[in-house]
């Protein structure tokens, strides 16, 4: 058949065959209209187009384009869809004609090319793709629906029963990548039912254009919760006896968050029949709206039904923990195991109670059944990589972490902990750049940032107007409430005759710096002048164990936000807050920035700025702070002669003490840094030191050097100075 033009004006009518045409439905004419908004809610509103709908599905009907359109023109084989269409007035000319021959014979081009149900007819979609390329203008886009696979497993195009293609997305980012066409969004949609079950749609955007940059990942939305709610929604109204589909409906509205709704539509399913997939599906509802006990009894109205439902029994475990029964939790999980050895889900679950209940070794046991069951569970992997990470397994943390982040890239909290462990292997200038690839995605972020500072305290290019600089702007970007709070303590009057209270803020792993630096200057106070409280995030306080407990008060912290722990001091009534943490991994600084007392002081744990302006004060040297680095130093600098870091040695214990004895003949130097401080010029110090003798030699140890990269980068750093391999000793 030749095209046939017939103008929206034409006065023919259809005569009576308007019942003949299968009109969509009114969902799918729902669905075609969010389409189209969220695939346009970014042009501007006064952009006026040239739209091309190839095949007469819906467009029309979806909802008012006039404040995009320039011209509608619509393409049809159908001779009577053409001729109904006539009668909408929304085309401004529409053609009766072949898609593909239309498309590679027509002159005229088109801003927009939309398709819904058309191109499912086409096996082959090379064609059709191209021809959507020859008619779209430069800078074009294209909407297009097709069918495809619920599970995406299929990377080729395969036939159904109804002659209608499914297609893969991979098989459609080829055509369009062979056309120089840019996928930019693929939107799953659920637009209709097939033998009770949802067929499966992924929307297509793409542009034309040398503008657009091809090398960016197209972006991935899931909408098809919302049209499977809707869907069912429709089915249980028109048809109340359908009971089945009161199961999907409620699975519908579970996973849209309409909880309450869920449960109603569960119950009316178990009126007509007992399911112990329903009954867990009414406690993972009744568990999010807060009620554990309904929920916990639901899991066990569904293990009556079927004792080795495994989500029931893993779902159980978790309700009986959150009761606070360990016993009952640990039992359920592991009758699920015991079941199903190979089920990640349950050992995840268990590696979560383990976790809770303080006992890690089991924990990470769990966690690394789980991963390698299933890689692909970035959440576990983080939580794998946190357990390796506080137990100095670095290697093996960077590596959960690195497999997270391949699933989330764009993920801020993957790229800190990745950015902690680069740090903690000396691995400087990539843990800058995991920090302010973070800030990037989460601008905001104070603990991002304060990263970011932290790392570059150790790169020694970087120089200390730059720290400066930073900390200024951390300062004016999170401290918001510092004028708010600044006369926090005016009414505040101090009693002569009362103690001075001192608060010390300290991280988890600062107990070495508190018992050889702190405890010596708290343990000599005179006690009823002075009262001193440690704030740790230690959550073993025996490990600060030269601190006089009769004299200095320990309280935990970790449990506690920045805004508790503010509170937390002000009720303490804290005359001079010490903080040792600044911006270090952990830190507190917001605490301090909120100003929590009177008088605050930074010493010990960060030597660098914080950006805290005057009245603040940080303790120093002249080693620490320069004279000429005086200027970059927001707070008033207070000098200690000699050493601001004094300290009291540690005793060894006997074995510790019997290694120190070294068999060479020479001059044997010791350090205990930790991996960050070993610069690239620290370690050409040390070079110039040990060439000045074949008889010098270096001893290096620290608990990071269990870690086989890092103690082989420190060797090869050594190496590209042509110092011996027999005059470096590296100890963990």
């Amino acid at each position: 058949m030749d095209p046939k033009l017939i103008n929206h004006n034409s006065q023919e009518q259809p005569n009576g065959l308007e019942n003949a045409l299968d009109i969509p439905p009114p969902h799918i004419i729902k669905v075609i209209r969010r389409v189209i908004e969220f695939n346009l809610q970014k042009v501007p509103k006064t952009t006026e187009l040239d739209i091309l709908e190839l095949g007469l599905e819906g467009l029309s009907q979806s909802g008012d384009l006039n404040s995009f359109r320039k011209s509608l023109t619509g393409v049809d084989d159908s001779d009577l869809k053409i001729q109904i269409a006539t009668k909408d007035n929304t085309y401004d000319s529409l053609v009766c004609a072949d898609i593909l021959s239309f498309l590679q014979t027509t002159n005229k081009k088109f801003d927009l090319v939309f398709a819904w149900d058309s191109l499912l007819q086409f096996n082959d979609l090379r064609p059709v793709i191209a021809g959507i390329a020859n008619v779209l203008k430069e800078g074009g886009r294209t909407v297009f629906g097709l069918a495809c696979p619920p599970d995406e497993t299929t990377t080729s195009e395969s036939v159904n029963n109804t002659r209608k293609h499914y297609h893969a997305v991979p098989y459609v980012k080829d055509c369009l990548e062979a056309e120089s066409l840019s996928a930019k969004i693929f939107q799953r949609v659920a637009p209709r039912l097939e033998n009770h079950q949802p067929v499966y749609y992924f929307i297509t955007h793409a542009f034309k254009g040398a503008n657009e940059n091809k090398d960016s990942k197209p972006q991935f939305h899931d909408d098809v919760a919302v049209d499977h709610l809707n869907l069912f929604q429709e089915i249980t109204n028109n048809q109340p006896d359908t009971y089945q589909a009161y199961f999907q409906l409620g699975n519908a509205q579970l996973s849209t968050g309409k909880f309450e709704d869920a449960i109603k539509s569960f119950q009316k399913f178990i009126e007509r029949e007992q399911n112990a997939d329903v009954f867990c599906n009414i406690g993972s509802a009744q568990a999010q709206l807060g009620d554990l006990q309904s929920a916990f009894l639901s899991f066990q109205s569904a293990l009556e039904l079927d004792p080795n439902f495994l989500p029931a029994l893993n779902n159980a475990g978790r309700a009986a923990h959150a009761l606070g029964d360990l016993e009952a939790a640990q039992n359920y999980l592991k009758k699920a195991l015991n079941y199903d050895p190979s089920n990640p889900v349950s050992h995840a679950f268990m590696g979560n109670i383990y976790l809770k209940e303080g006992d890690p070794n089991q924990a990470k046991f769990h966690f690394e059944q789980s991963i390698k069951i299933n890689p692909s569970q970035p959440a576990i992997q983080i939580q794998l990589g946190d357990l390796c990470h506080q137990s100095n397994q670095l290697d093996k943390a960077m590596q959960c972490f690195v497999i997270a982040l391949q699933s989330q890239p764009e993920n801020p909290e993957i790229l800190r902990r990745l950015g902690a462990v680069n740090l903690a292997q000396g691995q400087v200038s990539e843990a800058g750049f995991c920090s302010l690839r973070a800030m990037q995605i989460q601008p905001k972020n104070s603990v991002l940032q304060s990263q970011f500072i932290n790392a570059m305290l150790f790169e020694s290019s970087v120089p200390v107007i730059k720290i400066h600089e930073e900390t200024r702007d951390w300062i004016q970007k999170f401290n918001s409430q510092q004028k708010k709070n600044s006369n926090q303590f005016p009414n505040r009057i101090r009693d002569n005759q009362k103690q001075l209270k001192i608060g010390i803020l300290s991280t988890a792993i600062q107990s070495r710096l508190i018992n050889s630096c702190v405890a010596p200057v708290l343990n000599s106070l005179n006690e009823e002048k002075f009262k001193a409280i440690l704030y740790t995030d230690n959550k073993d306080t025996a490990r600060v164990q030269t601190l006089n407990q009769q004299r200095v008060s320990i309280k935990p912290t970790s449990h506690l936000s920045d805004v508790e722990l503010q509170g937390l001091i002000a009720v303490d009534e804290i005359d001079i807050l010490i903080d040792m943490t600044g911006h270090s991994d952990g830190g507190r600084l917001p605490c301090v920035t909120s100003n929590s007392a009177p008088v605050q002081i930074n010493w010990l744990g960060f030597p660098s700025t914080t950006g805290l302006p005057k009245p603040n004060i940080i303790f120093g040297d002249e080693f620490t702070i320069p004279s000429q680095s005086k200027k970059f130093y927001s707070e008033q600098i207070v000098r200690v002669s000699d050493c601001y870091l004094c300290f009291t040695p540690m005793p060894l214990s006997t074995s510790e003490a019997g290694t120190a004895t070294n068999q060479a003949t020479g001059c044997v130097f010791g350090c205990f840094a930790d991996a960050k401080h070993l610069s690239i010029d620290v370690i050409k110090v040390w070079s110039q030191i040990l060439a000045g003798s074949n008889d010098f030699q270096l001893v290096l140890k620290n608990q990071v050097f269990k870690n086989e990269s890092v103690k082989s980068r420190i060797k090869n750093l050594f190496g590209e100075q042509n110092i011996s391999p027999s005059q470096i000793s590296i100890e963990s």
